[in-house]
């Protein structure tokens, strides 16, 4: 929030200024990536179909770029997709995120503040959302369609940080709320999927636990670079 300068000119001049270069040049297909936060806050899974309620400056600004885009698709007939991702992770994530978070503090012998333990998240291993892009990038006859990437379940912050602490073999004693909840926070955020699964017929293959395994082992071999 911030940085709204510079999220409007990443995010709206940007995509603005991407697709036009690719307009000028010719492409076989357009992948926008939007967010899940466009959605804001909902009682339930989320739907492409549902009203969008951005919950922030870059909330609106990928709701932007969603319609921007969508409408680019409709209105010239161009190879244009939109993805609307939640939690992914996996190698390579910013240490400011959750769980790269968790498990550099663990290496360290200790937990960093949390929010309600009760918030939670879809999440997603980045093999099979790369998986998931690479599918779209192929597939014909979706000009113009938004879909989710998720798993369709939500996962409440208790059982990330338990399953973490398993695989890392610590048992420290969470603080939770020792940080206020943030305004991205939520009770209820997971993905839809239907609508993902009966065109792109696409489930995430990579288990929670197998892609938490995977994370960490990869966090650990790779700590250098996050010193």
């Amino acid at each position: 929030e911030n940085n709204f300068d510079k999220i409007i000119n990443s995010n709206i001049h940007g995509t603005i200024n991407l697709l036009y270069a690719c307009k000028k040049y010719g492409f076989s297909k357009f992948i926008n990536t939007g967010s899940s936060s466009e959605y804001g806050f909902k009682k339930k899974s989320m739907s492409e179909y549902d009203i969008l309620e951005p919950n922030s400056y870059y909330a609106v600004s990928k709701s932007f770029q969603s319609n921007f885009t969508t409408y680019e698709a409709q209105a010239n007939n161009l190879p244009i997709v939109t993805v609307r991702p939640f939690h992914i992770y996996g190698p390579y994530e910013d240490s400011r995120r959750l769980i790269p978070n968790l498990i550099l503090n663990l290496l360290k012998n200790q937990l960093p503040p949390l929010v309600d333990k009760k918030i939670t998240r879809d999440l997603v291993y980045i093999d099979d959302a790369v998986k998931f892009y690479l599918e779209l990038a192929i597939k014909k006859n979706i000009n113009g369609h938004i879909f989710n990437l998720g798993s369709g379940k939500k996962t409440k912050l208790t059982k990330i940080v338990k399953e973490i602490q398993k695989i890392m073999n610590t048992n420290i004693n969470p603080k939770w709320n020792s940080m206020p909840n943030r305004k991205w926070d939520h009770y209820e955020w997971s993905a839809n999927m239907s609508k993902t699964k009966k065109i792109i017929k696409f489930i995430p293959k990579t288990n929670l636990l197998t892609g938490l395994k995977k994370t960490v082992d990869w966090f650990i071999k790779n700590y250098y670079l996050y010193r």
